[in-house]
């Protein structure tokens, strides 16, 4: 008898401690998911950075209004020489070329980019780029898309 009652003591014992770690394991998928896709805004907010800081936009070299988009900027570097940035979207990851020299991707392989879109508005006073932004973490059990959004007014148009 007393061994039945150490038996199922051990056994509730065993389901809590199984219970807590499938939790701490969830918690941390979530937690892990849910920091990726909050990074993911850091692309647009380096090329809303960009953009700001450009001269003009290079309609002929771009792809707006349409996934995957494509956003040449011409700007100039520190010393004041002109350079060309490219923000483009090649195989679900977002890369930046600084003067046709692939610099690197600014997305990690786990989170996928599945739209980004640049529109382009331009007057008499300068020039307006909306950017649009969707990730999906590839590791997220659920499929979760984040959708980033911003308007940039490049320089000239103050």
């Amino acid at each position: 008898m007393e061994t039945l009652v150490y038996l199922i003591i051990f056994a509730i014992l065993s389901v809590t401690i199984v219970n807590v770690l499938v939790t701490t394991m969830r918690s941390f998928a979530e937690a892990r998911t849910s920091r990726a896709l909050a990074l993911s805004g850091i692309v647009l907010e380096r090329a809303a950075r960009e953009t700001r800081a450009a001269l003009s936009i290079d309609t002929a070299g771009s792809i707006l209004d349409s996934h995957p988009g494509k956003l040449k900027l011409n700007s100039t570097d520190d010393s004041g020489n002109p350079k060309t940035l490219e923000f483009y979207l090649e195989s679900g990851v977002v890369k930046l070329k600084e003067d046709s020299v692939v610099s690197g991707a600014l997305t990690s392989s786990y989170l996928e980019i599945t739209n980004l879109v640049f529109r382009s508005a331009s007057s008499s006073h300068g020039a307006v780029v909306k950017m649009e932004l969707s990730a999906r973490d590839q590791r997220d059990r659920y499929a979760r898309v984040k959708n980033f959004n911003t308007s940039v007014v490049l320089r000239g148009g103050y």
